[in-house]
This record gives structure tokens, sequence and C-alpha cells, in this order.
């Protein structure tokens, strides 16, 4: 449940849509051009190998396994046989958390599927099955099962700390985890660095320098970042800027109006 909950918040500043791709054998190389570098695709092999190229270099993988991408740039999956069959996703994250993700994860990430037995290794069996049966209403069953893989291979991705740094490695941070769920659930509220320090259950200079390690960036910028960009979605959004002001934990619209036009500088 605790898995669960660390990354509940961030979903939904996130708004994840996810659509399907491809999925059955992978017989000609599967392109994302660049357009698509501002999505994360996830490429799960499902039977036989595949290699994953793009600008870092080539990664070959066998089956099951996840390749997790959020190159700037091109990219693409190529088949090293006949029998090689894939589920490939492409998610595109709406929320006005979706920067804080993007640039975590330049350098695609590979996820063995059997290497924990847990939920992932489940979700891949299941989306096995399916694609292998082809039965009927398949496409629904897979829209959905792209859903859960998702939120699979981010718990995998938390679970075990594969990311150096940024949010994805804070929620892997039993203690920095309270402080991030607690800033993405009530941005809004009057944080200190001491209620932050508090609510993480560490003193005030621990907390500030293992945030600044793991995060990569202040607690006072990445909240501020957050406000403002939690702000700048709910202006998109045609709500006015006094709701957004309310909203993001911002004293009042004209102080709104300062940070936006310092971003602009």
């Amino acid at each position: 449940m605790e898995s669960i909950d660390r990354l509940t918040a961030l979903l939904r500043g996130l708004a994840p849509e996810a659509t399907v791709l491809l999925a059955g054998p992978l017989s000609t190389p599967l392109i994302c051009d660049a357009a698509d570098s501002g999505a994360m695709h996830l490429h799960l092999v499902l039977h036989g190998t595949a290699t994953l190229d793009c600008s870092n270099g080539q990664q070959a993988v066998s089956a099951p396994a996840v390749f997790v991408t959020m190159t700037q740039g091109a990219h693409s999956l190529n088949p090293d046989s006949a029998a090689t069959v894939v589920f490939s996703m492409r998610v595109e994250f709406c929320g006005p958390a979706a920067p804080m993700i993007f640039g975590e994860n330049a350098r695609p990430y590979c996820i063995d599927v059997l290497a924990e037995q847990d939920d992932l290794h489940r979700i891949v069996e299941l989306i096995t099955q399916e694609v292998d049966a082809r039965r009927c209403a398949l496409g629904i069953v897979l829209d959905h099962a792209a859903e859960i893989l998702l939120v699979g291979v981010l718990r995998r991705l938390v679970a075990v700390r594969a990311l150096p740094s940024g949010v994805l490695a804070g929620l892997g941070d039993a203690r920095l985890a309270r402080t991030l769920i607690a800033l993405h659930e009530a941005p809004e509220r009057a944080w200190t660095l001491e209620l932050m320090a508090e609510t993480a259950g560490m003193s005030r200079t621990v907390f500030a320098n293992r945030f600044r390690t793991v995060m990569g960036k202040t607690p006072k910028r990445y909240l501020a970042d957050f406000r403002l960009m939690l702000a700048r979605k709910v202006i998109d959004e045609q709500k006015g800027l006094k709701h957004a002001a309310r909203v993001a934990g911002y004293a009042s619209p004209a102080a709104l109006s300062r940070a936006l036009s310092r971003t602009r500088l």
C-alpha cells in the first residue's frame, strides 16, 4: 500500500494518457520520431529479442523485458528475428507535474521483468496472454493494460531506486517520499524548510542536503517549480489568475504574475 500511496499524488499531477502503438509481431523497425520526444515510450518485448537504437547508442534485450525511454530525439525498436513480438505504447503527460519527470530519464532504462516476482511480472503475463490469444475486445483490454503497465513500471522504478536523481528517485527514499507526497497533495500549504524536514522526520540540515542530492534541486526550488507548473495548468484551463494563485499557494494573483514574469525573462 505504501508504494501505491507514493505514486498516487504524482500520477494526479502527471495526468498520463497512454496510446498503444503496436501489440503483435515486430516485423519492421518501430520508429518514434523527434516529434515524440515530449512523451515516454514503453516497449515491452514479449517474445524473442529486440534492439533499441537511439542517440545514446544501442541496447539489445531478450523477452520479457521493458524499455523505458524519454530520449530527446528519434529512437527505434528493431526486431532481431521473425519471432519478435512486442507491446509498445506512448505515454503523454498532460498534468502540471509533467516537466518534473522529463529529464530524469534521458538515457533509456531496461527492466528485466523476471528480476523480481512483483506485480509487473503479473501484468506482463496478462498482456502476453492477450496478445497471443487475439481474443475479441482485444483493443479495449490492451488500452486498460497499457495504463496498468505504466503504473507497474513506475512502481518498479521507485522500488529499486533505478534512477539516480529526480522525483522518482525521491519517491524511492522512504523519508523524502513523505515530504514529496505532502507537497504534491497540498502545494497551497504554507510550507517552510522546517515543516518539510519535520514531515520527513529529519533535521533541517540533513533534510536539505539529502533533498538536494537526490532531487537535484533545493526543497524551496522544487516547491516553487511545482507551484508554477500547477498555476500554469490552471490558467491554461481558463480558470483565471485568482483561482490559479489560490490553488498553487501564491499569496496573491500579483505574486503569481511576478513569478510568471520572471520565468519569461
